[in-house]
């Protein structure tokens, strides 16, 4: 149904997206089944297109700060499916750049309840990319952050 609508809509972002999560999803469970080889070709094929997704949305004037956070969810789950694949240095670098969209526009939008959700959840997930790349100050120092983020809130 989702590779009809990505048929359908070729350019759209949010179909990319939306593909990539449901692919994802589908790889935990086959996961959970004990079928590796196939969870960790779902796991690829989602990243595949939440890439796709962020490149067609980062060519996109982003001036709403609504499209930027959103935007900024984009690289927090390329992160988390980096992550999947244990490939934790992407995972790191899409979380920096997930934590620094979101904090500008929290930044600049206090109100922006999701910008802040994103900026936290962001630093805690490059803190746990960190501690699998044996930087236990930088993970340390992003869990840090991640909470006085909530703190200042």
């Amino acid at each position: 149904m989702d590779q009809v609508r990505l048929a359908s809509e070729p350019a759209s972002a949010e179909t990319m997206f939306e593909l990539g999560t449901h692919l994802f999803a589908r790889g935990e469970t086959l996961e959970s089944m004990g079928r590796q080889g196939d969870a960790k070709a779902d796991f690829e094929a989602a990243l595949d297109m939440v890439r796709r997704a962020i490149q067609k949305q980062g060519t996109e004037e982003l001036q709403e700060p609504h499209a930027r956070v959103d935007l900024s969810s984009k690289y927090q789950w390329q992160g988390e499916i980096y992550g999947r694949l244990a490939e934790w240095q992407n995972a790191a670098e899409s979380q920096r750049m997930a934590g620094l969209i979101s904090e500008a526009v929290w930044r600049e939008n206090p109100a922006e309840i999701q910008a802040l959700r994103n900026t936290s959840h962001s630093h805690k997930t490059l803190g746990e990319a960190l501690e699998h790349l044996a930087d236990y100050q930088g993970a340390l120092d992003s869990y840090r952050f991640s909470l006085l983020v909530i703190e200042e809130a």
